[in-house]
């Protein structure tokens, strides 16, 4: 199997759920950012976006989707062919096949992320002064946009475990989380407070932290930041 995970060089949670989802199953993976050769396999991704992922010549597209993939495929993994061990520790990243909630779960969280990011890209290219409002009125807990979206992320995270998105163990969705809170507050969107999520919500902050303290994910950052 060879995989190929295709976006741009940004520490971005669609592109980084799936590439440390590969990494921390120890999963070879080419990691292709060089915009020349992002232009050349556009014509080939169904919706013209990335990230897109080439498995043997089959591209796959939509985030959710591919996470999702990506999280299973720790358990049919050829990794004596490919010359490689699997770490038992994550022996996959998807909630199992019988847990129909867990997976359930998992794809409404990845899916919530999603629906945060529209928020917020819609008012990506608006003058200065508009965007300012439109950013300022969307954090409002009256009614704001990205605060009932983040407010309801926050209402399903954490029910089976402290500091895990969805089921007791490290999935695809902890990894969205991850690096969504991070995109969120780390100062580079405008007129979002770096405390908003730290403030407001704790699960979404807790997931975020156990992410970071983890030390697998830890070496993954090494290697691919």
């Amino acid at each position: 199997m060879q995989i190929k995970v295709y976006y741009y060089d940004f520490k971005y949670w669609r592109a980084e759920a799936i590439r440390c989802g590969l990494f921390v199953q120890n999963i070879p993976f080419e990691d292709i950012r060089e915009r020349e050769k992002l232009m050349e396999i556009k014509p080939k991704t169904p919706f013209g976006a990335f990230p897109v992922v080439d498995i043997d010549g089959a591209i796959l597209s939509q985030t959710p989707a591919i996470a999702s993939y990506i999280g299973k495929l720790g358990s049919v993994f050829d990794y004596e062919s490919a010359g490689v061990s699997k770490d038992p520790a994550y022996p996959r990243m998807y909630p199992a096949d019988d847990d129909y909630m867990g997976q359930f779960k998992c794809d409404e969280i990845m899916n919530g992320c999603s629906d945060v990011t529209s928020t917020i890209g819609a008012t990506f290219g608006l003058p200065k002064e508009e965007a300012e409002a439109k950013r300022t009125a969307m954090i409002k807990p009256d009614g704001g946009r990205l605060y009932m979206h983040c407010s309801g992320l926050n209402s399903i995270l954490c029910a089976q475990a402290p500091g895990v998105a969805c089921t007791k163990s490290l999935t695809v969705a902890d990894l969205c989380i991850w690096k969504l809170v991070a995109w969120l507050c780390t100062g580079v969107l405008d007129h979002i407070p770096s405390d908003f999520i730290s403030s407001n919500f704790p699960n979404l902050q807790a997931v975020y932290e156990a992410c970071e303290n983890n030390e697998k994910i830890a070496e993954y950052v090494k290697q691919y930041h």
